[in-house]
């Protein structure tokens, strides 16, 4: 049972990673994921805006390295 539970939260990750890759514009015409555009321009964010952006850094992360793993991709 515990295993069922384990991949549904792992399918509940992937799903929210991909709707924050949709949101923010991460992927191509294609579907493909893409480069975030980056600038040299400072701006500010609130903290809670701040830490919302490293947890989908660390997703997007996530997910490229387990793509980097499937042979199958």
């Amino acid at each position: 049972m515990s295993s069922l539970l384990e991949r549904g939260s792992a399918m509940a990750e992937q799903a929210t990673a991909l709707a924050l890759e949709l949101q923010l514009g991460l992927k191509d015409g294609d579907g493909r994921l893409q480069h975030c555009p980056l600038t040299l321009v400072p701006w500010q964010l609130p903290a809670l805006q701040w830490q919302q952006a490293q947890q989908v850094a660390r997703a997007i992360g996530q997910r490229l390295a387990a793509l980097a793993q499937d042979d199958a991709a």
